[in-house]
Parts: C-alpha cells; sequence; structure tokens
C-alpha cells in the first residue's frame, strides 16, 4: 500500500493499457467466489484513524471517482473495525449514519484530523488509542451537532434497522473480504484488488473497471 501511494504521487494517470496483462493471484484476489452486485460496484473498505485512508481520501478519490462514475461503476465506502472495541464500533456507526443522512465532506475532514489520521500513518498492526480523543457514541454525536446535524435525527439514524444492519455487514464483510491492511477495494463485492501490485492511479482504474466487467 505504501509503494502504491508514493507512486502514485509522481505517476497518476499514466496512459497504459494494462487490462490484458492482469493476473488473478497477482493483481487480485477472489475472496468471495459467490459475490456479486446489482451495478457495477467498487467498495472502499478505509477508516477515519488511518493515514493512508486520508491519503486516499484527499489525494487521489478526487481523481479516481470521476473515472469510475464515466465507466458507470458505483463508489462506495464502508468503515473497518480493526481495534474491535467499542469506539471502533461506534466510529463504524458514526460513519454508517452519515451515508444515511447525507456526506459532509467537512465532517469527515474533521474526524480524520481529530483521530491522528492527517498526521500518522496507522497500520493494521498499529494501535490508534492514543489517538482516541473520541470516546463513545455521545461524543461522535456532538461532532456531527456541530457541523449542523440535527441530534435527534442523528439518535434515530444511529438506532434504526438501516444503520443497524450496516454496522453488521460491513464487519461481516471485513472479515469475509479479507481486509487487512486499508485502504482496500473491493470489486462487485467478489474481487480484492492487490494495491502493492499497482504503480499508477490508471492501472487501479483500468484493474477496477476491468473486474467490474467479469
Amino acid at each position: 500500500m505504501k509503494k502504491l501511494i508514493v507512486v502514485l504521487c509522481v505517476a497518476l494517470f499514466g496512459s497504459t493499457a494494462w487490462a490484458a496483462n492482469f493476473q488473478e493471484g497477482v493483481h487480485y484476489r477472489t475472496v468471495n467466489p459467490v459475490g456479486a452486485a446489482a451495478e457495477p460496484t467498487v467498495t472502499e473498505f478505509f477508516s477515519l484513524y488511518c493515514g493512508n485512508c486520508y491519503n486516499m481520501e484527499s489525494r487521489f478519490l478526487p481523481m479516481i471517482t470521476p473515472k469510475l462514475k464515466e465507466k458507470g461503476i458505483t463508489f462506495e465506502q464502508k468503515h473497518v473495525n480493526f481495534s474491535g472495541d467499542q469506539i471502533g464500533e461506534d466510529m463504524v456507526r458514526g460513519f454508517a449514519v452519515m451515508t444515511q443522512l447525507g456526506m459532509n465532506k467537512e465532517l469527515k475532514e474533521h474526524l480524520f484530523n481529530l483521530n491522528g489520521a492527517k498526521d500518522h500513518n496507522h497500520s493494521d498492526e498499529e494501535s490508534a488509542d492514543t489517538h482516541k480523543k473520541l470516546k463513545n457514541l455521545a461524543d461522535i454525536r456532538d461532532q456531527f451537532v456541530a457541523f449542523g446535524y440535527d441530534a435527534a435525527e442523528f439518535d434515530k439514524a444511529a438506532a434504526s434497522k438501516e444503520v443497524n444492519f450496516a454496522v453488521k455487514q460491513w464487519q461481516q464483510q471485513q472479515r469475509l473480504f479479507e481486509i487487512y491492511s486499508i485502504p482496500a477495494f473491493v470489486v462487485n463485492n467478489r474481487y480484492l484488488i492487490e494495491m502493492n501490485k499497482l504503480e499508477t492511479v490508471s492501472q487501479l482504474v483500468e484493474l477496477m473497471d476491468y473486474l467490474s466487467k467479469k
């Protein structure tokens, strides 16, 4: 992942045709043989505690997502819980609420910053405990309210069946799709992209497009 982030900084959208060279077991793995999607979909698994995720969010997604849209590919994000503790689940729930009530880029940026992701490189093996200024769902709720969300609407969404389903599903998929490092991209709930095998954003987008059609 770090290799790709470094190379992306200088390579960006190279004009190479890679689709014919993509190999299963090298550039991607089938993590869910029976996986399917109603429409071509790329899912990013990420965390608001993750420095590499912030790099992806701020530098590269603004270039990647328009390309996916041009190709008719839906892009979505799901929050992981590597810590496995209650605040980890609360952060998953908070992001699920944001997907229900409407995404707020400024709040998202604020949460990345508050969690230390803008200044630290967290991996799945590192503990983010020292950076956890938010201690529970009430603290997360306060941040939403500070950015203009209605407190009652937050509480209603946080307890809703839709958000409860998302929290459970995302954590199940984290295990099913073998998400051990982030950011990670899964295509059509079936293929996990091997980020360390790619060298440019162009290759990444081409692989996403290729897998969305398999």
